[in-house]
């Protein structure tokens, strides 16, 4: 069947490469036409001109279609061993247009089964595992949360990205991590694997972890000093770092290599948690970077 054929009114694509990370050549489309533009675009290779350097694994494996999902999107972090589940941590993405991309990563905050939708969405996530019949090592996947329930968006062997940050932000909040268990599981029998909660039940403090966005881009030529220390001096403030240093090409931020950093805040209190991410957004807004003129 044809693209025409399948489309309903108001229904949608995503077109994406089938080898990457970090939404690089992600595409929404709203027509056959847009889908076949997406296609072309993809197998020459456009999406990863302003990348190289940090995925270098890209390779033209060829171009995937997929159901456009409308929802909130959940992280699900777990360890298997010999068929026994863990989910060591479960995130939610706060993603928003942004410098003329359909959807940029402005954050993910730690999620505990009592919010919203979590319950569902790790019996789902479960469920998936077992039918697919992984049985040991580690798992990151990906979840829409829809009008009709949670959707499989990817399921991934492998522990979570984003070069490791969310390590040490999961073992404050959560007293463990998915790095450590699957080292526990490996080296150790599962001798800590097996006395953690098979979900996240109660968390000892909050997090989200926000990607630094910028909405100029030349050659950095300083961090805005006063605005930084705006940051530094939230309540939740924890750590920081940054993707780019003086003289580097700063770009605008239309996915996860053109973000220049990131910024971790851990509270006790949601509610603090909550308010000081919304002032750490309107820092961000405002601009912490200068570039050479």
């Amino acid at each position: 069947a044809s693209l025409d054929e399948n489309k309903e009114p108001g229904a949608s694509f995503v077109v994406k490469p089938q080898t990457g990370a970090g939404s690089v050549g992600v595409t929404f489309c709203d027509s056959p036409k847009a889908v076949w533009e997406a296609y072309y675009k993809i197998l020459a290779g456009e999406h990863k001109a302003h990348c190289r350097n940090k995925y270098r694994h890209y390779s033209h494996a060829g171009v995937l279609l997929q159901e456009y999902l409308k929802g909130t999107e959940y992280i699900v972090n777990s360890v298997v061993c010999d068929g026994k589940i863990k989910t060591t941590a479960m995130w939610k993405y706060d993603k928003r247009p942004y410098n003329g991309a359909a959807f940029v990563c402005f954050s993910k905050e730690l999620q505990v089964i009592s919010d919203p939708n979590c319950e569902e969405i790790l019996e789902y996530t479960e469920k998936v595992l077992k039918a697919v019949g992984f049985q040991s090592g580690a798992i990151h996947a990906e979840v829409m949360y829809t009008a009709r329930g949670p959707v499989l968006v990817e399921l991934n062997c492998r522990l979570h990205g984003g070069n490791g940050a969310w390590v040490q932000p999961a073992e404050i909040c959560m007293g463990y991590d998915q790095l450590s268990m699957l080292m526990d599981v490996y080296l150790n029998g599962g001798k800590v694997f097996d006395n953690i909660p098979s979900r996240p039940i109660t968390a000892n403090s909050y997090c989200h972890q926000v990607k630094m966005r910028s909405h100029i881009e030349g050659v950095l030529k300083c961090v805005v000093f006063s605005q930084f220390r705006r940051i530094e001096a939230l309540p939740s403030y924890y750590s920081h770092m940054f993707g780019v240093r003086v003289g580097d090409r700063l770009l605008k931020t239309v996915d996860m290599p053109s973000v220049p950093g990131e910024v971790t805040l851990v509270h006790n209190d949601k509610d603090q948690l909550a308010a000081d991410y919304e002032q750490l957004n309107e820092i961000l807004a405002e601009g912490i970077f200068e570039v050479e003129t």
